[in-house]
This record gives structure tokens, sequence and C-alpha cells, in this order.
């Protein structure tokens, strides 16, 4: 071989290995982008699974604490209290949301403390929670739900009607009900049952100051329903 040919075939391997070099080299760059997509996906991936790892976890506990009555607050105090007085039992809290708290069909759905004959208080019932207002008491002063009405032709005098009106001086953080009763301490529905059994609802007191109106419609005013249930109390 001369010395030409010897320089020759040098020169051909050299080339040979920088090209296989850099095959090599693309090779391996292009493995790193594979591991680094890869990576990524898997990342991804993990990603995902944990959310929905996370998702499944929260919504089994959510599911556990569901079953086992953890899952929304427990009431406190007793549901329900019976007023010795007149043997009548009340719902002792009352719904949060609004729409509930002042329907008036609410109390014939109503299933609490294991019983489903809960109904509207007529007014007598309601006065009958009254306590500290002698005038507005069941039995004081105030003619309202006794046999002598408006809507039967029966106008008591201007001073009987301002009796049932104005009720008794507000005190701060103080109602004029039992203590055993819960709830925002506002008015509400009474009603009464005419001659025809028909229900009517203008009644409602305002339990801030014990005062009793009877010029109110569900139409045009929204109150409070505090549901009862027990022997019905008779008019007097």
């Amino acid at each position: 071989m001369s010395i030409f040919q010897r320089d020759l075939a040098l020169l051909l391997l050299g080339t040979w290995g920088v090209f296989a070099l850099a095959l090599g080299c693309s090779s391996d760059v292009a493995h790193d982008d594979n591991v680094g997509d890869a990576t990524d996906s898997e990342r991804g991936a993990g990603s995902d699974d944990t959310n929905n790892n996370n998702d499944s976890d929260k919504h089994g506990k959510n599911d556990s604490d569901s079953d086992s009555g953890t899952g929304a607050p427990e009431p406190v105090g007793p549901l329900t209290w019976v007023d010795e007085t007149t043997g009548l039992e009340w719902e002792v809290s009352l719904p949060d949301d609004r729409d509930s708290l002042t329907s008036l069909s609410r109390c014939d759905k109503l299933d609490l403390d294991g019983h489903q004959d809960w109904r509207n208080p007529s007014i007598n019932e309601l006065r009958s929670l009254i306590r500290g207002c002698p005038a507005t008491e069941l039995g004081g002063e105030c003619f309202f739900g006794q046999v002598c009405r408006e809507e039967d032709g029966c106008v008591p005098g201007e001073v009987d009607y301002m009796v049932c009106y104005q009720g008794c001086e507000q005190q701060e953080g103080h109602c004029y009900w039992p203590e055993e009763l819960r709830g925002g301490c506002g008015s509400y529905w009474a009603s009464y049952e005419d001659d025809d059994g028909i229900t009517h609802y203008p009644y409602a007191i305002y339990f801030r100051d014990a005062s009793i109106e009877n010029r109110y419609h569900p139409l045009f005013h929204t109150h409070a329903v505090r549901c009862v249930r027990g022997e019905p109390l008779e008019s007097n």
C-alpha cells in the first residue's frame, strides 16, 4: 500500500468515525427528547391520577360522612318542645332558607322527630306562646282570635285595637316567647278557620314586642312559620 492509499484510507476512516459519532449523538438527543415527552406524559398522568385519587378520596369521605350523618351539622338540643300549659308540641329550630321558612305549606310536609301531623298554628295557638305581655297573651285584653272578629261584623273600639297592635315595650335581645324556642324574633303567621272550614291568614304576631296585627295577607307580606302539633285550641 502506497503512502497515498494509506492516507486516503485513514481519511475515510476518520470521516466515517465522525459521521458515526454524529449519528450517535443525534440518537441520544432523540432518546432524551422521548424520555422528556414520556416524563411529561407520565407527570400529566400522575397529576391526573393524583387529582382523581384526591377527588375519589374526598368523594368517598363525603359519602362516608353522609352515611354516618357527620357530613351535615348536627342539630343542637331538642328538635321539639311541649308546652305544658297547652299540651301543644312546637318545632324548636326553624329552616335557614327563606323560602322554606316562610312557606305556608311547609308544616303540611314536615317530618320532624318521628311525627308528620304538623300544621300551621291558629291565632290562639300562636298567642299561647306569648310570655310576659299580659295584654296579648292568650286570654288577655286583645280580642284577636276571640269570638268577636272584625270579619264577622264585630268592630271593637279603637282602644281595644291599639292594645293588640302595640303589644309591649321592646327589649334588646328579648323575645316574648318561651326560652326553649329558637329562631329570629320577628313576625310569625297565625291563622283562623271560618265557619266553612276555610283557613285564612290575616294574623301575624311580632314576638319582639308581642304585638298582634290582623291586616296582613300572604300575597303581600312575608312572615315566618313555626309549626305545631297536638289537640287544636278552641277559640276563646
